[in-house]
């Protein structure tokens, strides 16, 4: 009978520390049903994908604070101060990485596993978006009266634009209205892009139609890529200006200094005057004066930029945006 108490007792016991075992914390790292510990992190079937952005022009350097998007994975990784990035445990699914930050233009890279644990991209260069500087958008109006134009006037409308390009990678800058079917070129000429077009080219019949229209400016770069940088609109078309009084087609041969003078022009808008000079073998002056007060209407001529010759010159009426309307033009000969 003791024996048979015994070995009864004995296995109730055994079962009780199967029973409380079995309940108990497992200890054992490699037991799948366990916990991970800090140190010993088991994650099988996954992967990570590494890589560097940096600028597209030299000096190559990285670009922090990218936004690396993993997709289909919905991870998203920010690059760091040196343009280095990481996207840790992801599953091996085939999809894509976006790269985007404001400033530059996204990029995308498809990413193929291909039985891989790991993959490191080759550098992804991201392209620095140009932007407006300054730009001037002003009407110039010349008095025709009297000669070969049916109006009697002679208007264009000038842009000059700066774009800041720190890649070095503009192919052409244009400017466009929608609303008047316009498309224009601009050329490079020192630091700024600029064009003249006429009232044909605007596809208006008078260049008051353009007064309140918004221009946008637009650049395309070498990789053939659009960038809409800013708009920009005509402050005023100035439609009279200021008759010349002397010299004016004097045949007589005079000798410097020289007065010109001309009538006070009347208006309600802040203006300056400019002289300019021409001979008749150059259209562009040989001799300039801008910023002449409004209450000045005169000026005295003493200049080497005029030596002996044959002489056109004209007064502009030109307020703070620049738009201007020049006079016609009167004669006068230097013996």
């Amino acid at each position: 009978m003791f024996k048979k108490d015994f070995i009864l007792n004995l296995f109730l016991s055994l079962a009780a520390v199967v029973s409380f075992s079995c309940n108990a914390p497992r200890d054992n790292p490699l037991d799948p049903n366990g916990p991970k510990s800090d140190l010993v992190q088991i994650k099988p079937n996954l992967v990570q994908i590494t890589g560097t952005v940096q600028t597209i022009s030299a000096p190559l350097t990285g670009i922090s604070d990218v936004s690396v998007y993993w997709h289909p994975g919905e991870v998203v990784v920010q690059t760091d101060a040196s343009g280095n990035f990481a996207i840790k445990n992801i599953k091996p699914i085939n999809g894509l990485l976006i790269f985007m930050k404001d400033g530059y233009t996204a990029d995308t890279v498809a990413v193929n596993w291909n039985n891989e644990s790991q993959i490191i991209l080759p550098i992804v260069n991201l392209n620095k978006e140009p932007t407006l500087d300054s730009y001037s958008i002003y009407s110039e109006v010349a008095d025709q009266s009297g000669q070969s134009n049916p109006v009697g006037q002679m208007a264009d409308l000038v842009f000059k634009v700066k774009i800041n390009d720190i890649d070095n990678d503009i192919d052409s800058v244009y400017v466009e209205n929608s609303m008047l079917n316009f498309t224009g070129g601009l050329e490079l000429q020192g630091k700024l892009y600029q064009g003249k077009f006429t009232t044909t080219k605007l596809n208006v019949n008078n260049l008051d139609e353009v007064v309140g229209y918004s221009f946008n400016f637009k650049v395309i770069n070498t990789f053939k890529r659009t960038f809409f940088v800013g708009s920009g609109q005509v402050a005023r078309v100035i439609k009279n200006g200021v008759n010349i009084i002397s010299p004016n087609n004097d045949s007589l041969a005079l000798s410097l200094p020289v007065t010109l003078s001309w009538n006070q022009y009347e208006n309600g808008f802040p203006f300056t005057y400019k002289v300019e000079i021409f001979n008749a073998t150059n259209p562009l002056p040989v001799f300039t004066q801008d910023n002449i007060p409004p209450n000045q209407t005169s000026l005295v001529l003493d200049t080497t930029s005029v030596v002996s010759g044959d002489y056109f010159w004209a007064v502009s009426v030109v307020d703070k945006f620049l738009d201007s309307y020049k006079s016609l033009p009167g004669r006068f000969q230097i013996k």
